[in-house]
């Protein structure tokens, strides 16, 4: 079934850098918000409504919850169901197949978000990287999500036109091929009585709760992306701060030339991409 966000609760869009695992044990998908130089992290909460817009009503989102966090250190970010919830832990959104270069992928399918430990880069067995000290690492926040369906957020085929293209460089066969287009953004819905948001700062909590309102449904953002246009395209270099391949050698995601002027249709040219591993817990190498 293709995925569908009107009869949810809410609905979440995870989008910029991070690095996503799904614990199996504690049932929960878990990224770690990688907070990396200009990258600002924000939280946005809104619901379908009337807005003034130029003086006149028209449909759009009301804002219910707008908060950037500055605090870089000791930052927790908790969304769970509560009550009776459609989806146990959490789910995964597949289609029947995936090829990156094919032409009939599902523009939801997980796979569209770059897996570090897949086929198409490293395949099992990265590893922490300890040879970057804990003090030369960015900071990070750390982002649990419970009881929902995961999935990727693909552009729209006009949009694509404005996203960029990725070819890859294997630097041990000192060749690069096209890679493919990826997604920015990871997608979650959640459906239940309602829904809660725990943010959790050296400051204090905020805990907000938003119960289940039949045909508006809850858009919940969660963006950490670098706002320079001129910022570099690809973040593999900073998730390789976290993670390496055991002999060492990493691999470069490039825009294609032809793409040098594109980037996300809603932000502008930057490009902040959402990234996966297969690793159980964000604690393995955080």
């Amino acid at each position: 079934m293709p995925v569908t966000r009107q009869q949810s609760t809410a609905f979440v869009n995870v989008r910029g850098l991070g690095i996503v695992c799904f614990n199996s044990n504690l049932q929960r998908c878990e990224t770690a918000i990688i907070r990396s130089g200009n990258h600002q992290l924000s939280v946005d909460v809104s619901r379908p409504g009337l807005v003034d817009i130029a003086g006149s009503d028209a449909t759009g989102f009301v804002s219910l919850l707008s908060q950037t966090i500055k605090d870089r250190e000791d930052v927790t970010i908790e969304i769970t169901a509560i009550g009776d919830s459609n989806y146990q832990g959490y789910e995964i959104f597949q289609g029947e197949s995936f090829e990156r270069l094919g032409a009939d992928n599902d523009d939801n399918d997980i796979r569209w978000i770059i897996d570090l430990e897949s086929e198409e880069m490293h395949g099992p067995g990265l590893v922490r990287n300890d040879a970057v000290s804990a003090a030369a690492k960015p900071p990070v926040t750390r982002l649990y999500i419970s009881d929902a369906l995961f999935y990727a957020v693909m552009p729209s085929d006009a949009a694509r036109a404005k996203t960029p293209f990725f070819n890859k460089t294997d630097p041990r066969k000192n060749e690069t091929t096209p890679f493919g287009y990826l997604a920015e953004t990871m997608g979650a819905n959640i459906q239940a009585n309602g829904v809660q948001i725990k943010i959790t700062t050296p400051k204090g909590e905020t805990i907000e709760t938003f119960d289940h309102v039949k045909g508006s449904p809850l858009r919940i953002e969660i963006t950490n992306v670098d706002p320079d246009p001129d910022a570099m395209a690809s973040d593999l270099p900073v998730c390789y701060q976290f993670l390496q391949d055991a002999t060492g050698f990493e691999f470069n995601l490039t825009p294609d030339e032809d793409d040098s002027d594109s980037g996300d249709s809603t932000v502008g040219k930057n490009y902040c991409h959402i990234t996966r591993t297969a690793k159980e817990t964000i604690e393995f190498f955080v």
